[in-house]
């Protein structure tokens, strides 16, 4: 009787730290969107202007090895800031070099490094962040949430509650980059798309939704604030501007009353005394 198939040394690794390997389709080029962007790269610049002739094996391989070689070392790439390659692994040259896993490999846990502080950005309604005038995807499902930005070695991390979502190559040009990240600069935006409905604020410039209150701040007690929900969390504007954005804390059973009356329940008037 055959047992179960032997895992690769590939998926023995993954396994071992926690990482599902997946696998794409068959003739589904849009889940390798990498390699394809290469290979229009290697036709583009490579089999084109050698209008894919060569006399012999050796020399197409000989052709194809210096090509490489100026891809990896040379060519600028876009999407890593129009620096070379080479530069993204000098960038480890300090840490230590990994070691093979052998048959007996046991995981072994050890302290991450602390990071640096970062600054705070909100991911807008496509799922990115604007830093330093570069757009940064972090991804729809965070959507009206705060994630903190850390800028190191070249690399932007995007965290969200504390939690690594995002790595970026840094794309400001190697003369602009510090160790720390760039400045924070707050900015009006224009509020996400979602359900909205709207509430005056109170003295304290706080609003009350779905029985659960949300400050805007004191600057805007008694206006009209529209109230949004963005993905987790409730979103406060003020004249088609974000004031301040809050994790969802009332109740999701109580949205459906709360939308129902989009300009909340209707004030109770105090009778006029007879003159």
């Amino acid at each position: 009787m055959a047992g179960a198939p032997a895992r690769s040394y590939f998926d023995r690794i993954c396994a071992d730290n926690g990482i599902k390997h997946i696998l794409t389709a068959p003739y589904s080029p849009t889940t390798n969107g990498k390699v394809e962007r290469f290979h229009k790269t290697l036709r583009a610049e490579f089999f084109g202007p050698n209008d894919y002739r060569f006399a012999t094996i050796a020399e197409a391989q000989a052709a194809l090895d210096a090509w490489v070689s100026y891809y990896n070392h040379q060519r600028p790439h876009q999407a890593i800031g129009m620096v070379a390659p080479i530069e993204r692994f000098q960038l480890a040259a300090s840490r230590p070099e990994p070691t093979l896993v052998a048959d007996n490999y046991e995981p072994t846990s050890r302290a991450l490094a602390p990071r640096p502080p970062g600054v705070h950005r909100w991911v807008d309604r496509r799922g990115k962040i604007s830093l330093a005038r570069h757009d940064y995807h972090v991804g729809a499902s965070f959507a009206g949430e705060p994630v903190e930005v850390v800028c190191r070695g070249g690399l932007v991390d995007i965290f969200h509650a504390g939690v690594l979502v995002a790595t970026h190559a840094e794309r400001r040009p190697p003369q602009q980059r510090t160790t720390t990240a760039p400045r924070a600069v707050a900015r009006a935006r224009r509020p996400a798309g979602g359900p909205s409905v709207t509430r005056i604020a109170d003295g304290n410039g706080s609003v009350s939704f779905a029985g659960t209150m949300y400050r805007a701040g004191r600057a805007y007690a008694r206006l009209p604030v529209q109230v949004a929900l963005v993905a987790g969390s409730v979103q406060l504007s003020v004249d088609d501007r974000v004031v301040r954005v809050h994790a969802a804390r009332h109740d999701p059973a109580k949205e459906h009353g709360a939308f129902a009356m989009p300009k909340g329940k209707p004030r109770k008037l105090k009778p006029s005394l007879a003159g």
